[in-house]
């Protein structure tokens, strides 16, 4: 896996996240009834509502374990290019002093 291609899919994950206006533009008042309706058709039928979240949850762990993978594997490609610099940078600090 590349460096750059990792770095990639977590900026496109993270762009779901961005903030967005708390309105469509519409007004706040079709926010709440839209919040309301939702409210209403979870407590109508909650067995569904939780197999949905339950599966929104899943994909979230997905994620999360997949973002962590990618940090693991910068962290480490970060640590063997750091330990690659000290050895070079060793051997000149050595005939500086030589």
């Amino acid at each position: 896996m590349k460096i750059g291609s990792g770095m990639q899919s977590v900026s496109r994950a993270a762009s779901r996240y961005l903030p967005e206006p708390a309105t469509g533009g519409v007004g706040l008042f079709k926010d709440f009834m839209q919040k309301a309706l939702g409210v209403a058709s979870t407590a109508a039928n909650p067995m569904s509502a939780a197999a949905g979240n339950l599966g929104q949850f899943e994909r979230l762990l997905e994620m999360q374990l997949q973002a962590q993978m990618e940090m693991q594997t910068v962290s480490m490609v970060s640590n063997i290019q750091k330990a690659e610099h000290d050895t070079k940078m060793a051997s000149i600090r050595n005939m500086r002093v030589n």
